[in-house]
């Protein structure tokens, strides 16, 4: 309640979903991938790339999001088509 006077409520669920995919993909901190996710009209667009660690692979993608569902089918969306060097990365 106390922050919720400069809480952004556009920020925040951006914030929440890029960590969502984090977390439906098995990542930690140390992951090498990147998520940004930014206002639509219809919800948010959430893009995101998993690398390599090495940089010399990547897989991305993109969706609109408007839950967690769609959060998870990004995330096995972007494991069943990384390459094994990627995929080994990721718990998920």
């Amino acid at each position: 309640a106390l922050l919720g006077a400069i809480d952004d409520l556009e920020t925040s669920a951006c914030v929440h979903a890029e960590r969502a995919l984090l977390a439906a993909l098995g990542g930690t901190c140390h992951s090498p991938m990147a998520a940004l996710a930014t206002r639509q009209d219809d919800g948010l667009l959430l893009r995101a790339a998993l690398y390599a660690v090495d940089g010399t692979q990547c897989v991305s993608g993109e969706a609109v999001v408007t839950g967690i569902a769609d959060v998870t089918a990004l995330a096995e969306r972007l494991l069943a088509d990384a390459p094994p060097a990627i995929r080994t990365l990721f718990a998920a």
